[in-house]
């Protein structure tokens, strides 16, 4: 499933709008569009699963399906001697 970072200021009430290059790279590279589904990352640890719900000209909205919280780091240490 693609993947795209966005600013957690462009995720509200359950909507994620993405504009400039990454709409163009939904819309014209990977060709997708309402009802195919995307992975959104905020930034701060979650992520989201998003299913496209419209495209305009300026930006392509999703609706947020579900989220986690994204764990980056692995608990365990490891130190090699």
């Amino acid at each position: 499933m693609p993947r795209f970072f966005v600013d957690p200021r462009q995720i509200e009430d359950r909507v994620v709008k993405i504009a400039g290059e990454d709409k163009n790279h939904i819309t014209r590279v990977l060709r997708l569009g309402p009802g195919d589904r995307i992975t959104v990352l905020d930034g701060a640890g979650l992520e989201y699963e998003v299913v496209i719900s419209s495209v305009s000209e300026e930006e392509v909205f999703g609706r947020v399906e579900g989220s986690r919280q994204r764990l980056t780091e692995p608990r365990l240490k490891v130190a090699l001697v």
